[in-house]
């Protein structure tokens, strides 16, 4: 499920995602591209220091990485399971881990009639190298580190924004098959959260099982797909009308004075229930 904090920039968003994340249980994975949790003392992973073909992949991990690269298009993963029929039972192509999957599967779509295709693979491998001197760690090992009560701070260093999702997506889907669920934390990482790269992730990482505390500066940066798993809203200072009416649309009794509110205030709305919590406490 989802909880879904939205305000301007510097309204206390950042505090109180601090604040929850010390009450979390399951592992708790932040996702701190912009340096914002640097004073969060717990484990951390550089994806900018791993490379993700050093170990074998099966077909979650190539929708995963598929997910990553393109919108929509699902040309990745649809190659990665031809070859993965040509190399295994029929009966265990889903599950069947393989070196140089991707790699297999994009020499495919390059030669192949689709000029699309052709195109999309072209351009993905320049996204899909990792092989700098300072990638060599694997990301299984990395992985195995993490245990049931840990709070996981995930660096990029380095990295093009699309090798940063890629690698996100692949860590967050290897992470669900480890724990029976793990709290997912974005802050202001709009790219990650793209309607047409969720259309192929959706499939594989599941939205209900799993927690995400989602934050965004506006409500227009929220995924359309990813609405009907709203749980908890937090309201911080509106940017505008907009912001409004998007929660108008969830039932949310809130009103133009949210773009009024000052610094630290928020309301707390659960959609299955009233408004639970109107705090006065300041959060920078």
């Amino acid at each position: 499920m989802i909880d879904l904090i939205t305000g301007k920039t510097k309204s206390g968003k950042t505090t109180l995602i601090k604040e929850k994340i010390k009450t979390i249980q399951n592992p708790v994975i932040i996702l701190d591209f912009k340096n914002d949790f640097d004073d969060v003392q717990t484990k951390t992973i550089n994806l900018g220091l791993i490379d993700p073909f050093l170990s074998p992949m099966n077909y979650t991990d190539a929708v995963a990485i598929n997910s990553g690269l393109v919108e929509f298009s699902q040309f990745l993963a649809e190659r990665s399971q031809e070859v993965l029929k040509d190399f295994c039972l029929e009966e265990d192509w889903k599950i069947f881990k393989m070196n140089d999957l991707i790699d297999e599967a994009l020499k495919r779509a390059t030669n192949g009639w689709n000029q699309h295709e052709n195109a999309k693979a072209k351009e993905s491998r320049r996204f899909l190298n990792f092989k700098k001197s300072k990638q060599e760690l694997i990301l299984e090992d990395e992985i195995n580190k993490i245990e049931q009560t840990d709070i996981v701070v995930v660096k990029t260093e380095g990295l093009h924004s699309i090798q940063t999702r890629v690698l996100s997506f692949l860590l967050l889907s290897r992470l669900q098959e480890k724990f029976s669920s793990i709290t997912v934390v974005s802050d202001n990482i709009n790219y990650l959260w793209r309607d047409g790269h969720l259309f192929s992730f959706s499939k594989i990482f599941d939205f209900e099982k799993n927690n995400l505390l989602l934050s965004f500066n506006k409500t227009e940066n929220f995924p359309k797909r990813l609405k009907k798993h709203i749980n908890n809203v937090f309201i911080f200072k509106l940017e505008n009308n907009s912001d409004v009416d998007f929660f108008k649309q969830l039932n949310i009794p809130i009103d133009a004075k949210a773009k009024r509110f000052r610094q630290g205030k928020y309301v707390e709305y659960n959609l299955n229930d009233i408004l639970i919590n109107e705090p006065e406490t300041q959060m920078a």
